[in-house]
């Protein structure tokens, strides 16, 4: 989750816009 490629996508997970569990989460 670091140095990984997606750690920018980990990022956003982290961060919903809805500021809600989304299911993006679950991952």
């Amino acid at each position: 989750m670091d140095s990984e490629p997606r750690g920018s996508v980990t990022l956003y997970f982290r961060l919903p816009p809805s500021g809600q569990a989304t299911p993006w989460q679950r991952d």
